[in-house]
C-alpha cells in the first residue's frame, strides 16, 4: 500500500521516491532483524521496524518515545563490536 503511494508520487519528485524504494544491501547485523533478507528497500525496512515496535509495545503511550531497554540487543551489540575493530 505504502509502496504504491510512493510509486504514484514518483512523478512529483522521482529522485526522493527512488531512494526510498531502491533495494539496498543490509549489513549482517540487520539481516536477522529483516527476516534473513540480504536486500530490502529503505521504506520496507522502516515499516518492519515500526511494526516490531508496535507488536512488542515498545512505544510509551504518554510520551511516544521508544523504550530503549527493550531494543533488539543483537543489532546494537554487533554494531558496537564492529565499531571497535
Amino acid at each position: 500500500m505504502v509502496l504504491r503511494r510512493a510509486a504514484a508520487a514518483a512523478g512529483d519528485c522521482p529522485k526522493k521516491v527512488a531512494k526510498l524504494v531502491d533495494l539496498v544491501n543490509l549489513p549482517t547485523a540487520l539481516r536477522e532483524f529483516a527476516g534473513g533478507q540480504s536486500q530490502m528497500s529503505h521504506l520496507s525496512f522502516f515499516l518492519r521496524v515500526w511494526s516490531h515496535i508496535k507488536n512488542n509495545n515498545l512505544q510509551e503511550s504518554q510520551h511516544w518515545q521508544i523504550q530503549a531497554a527493550k531494543r533488539p540487543h543483537y543489532i546494537y551489540h554487533q554494531s558496537s563490536a564492529m565499531a571497535s575493530e
